[in-house]
């Protein structure tokens, strides 16, 4: 993930918040924005990318690609999750809105 954290910051996002947490599992949480905010999550080395909506909610990458009309993947991989967010990243800065209630 530290190479789609590079790819972001080449696309104008800053880090806002970067957490490391080595007594819990090595668990990490990066937060960038540029208006939009991402989240990139390692979770007990699983790791995930979310968006947050207009509404301030954080959700999955794999909600913001239902909802946009591409159906649920199947394939939540770490190389799948950072191809996702470079496909869905446009759509989510024109659509803030398009997941919020799911």
């Amino acid at each position: 993930m530290a190479e789609l954290r590079n790819w972001l910051i080449e696309q104008g996002f800053v880090v806002l918040a970067d957490e490391y947490h080595a007594d819990a599992f090595g668990n990490q949480e990066v937060t960038l924005a540029r208006p939009v905010a991402i989240r990139l999550v390692k979770d007990r080395s699983q790791w995930y990318v979310e968006a947050c909506g207009r509404d301030g909610q954080w959700r999955p990458l794999a909600v913001w690609d239902e909802a946009m009309g591409h159906g649920r993947p199947t394939d939540y991989s770490a190389p799948a999750e950072a191809e996702r967010l470079r496909r869905l990243l446009r759509e989510v800065e024109l659509r803030p809105d398009a997941a919020d209630g799911r």
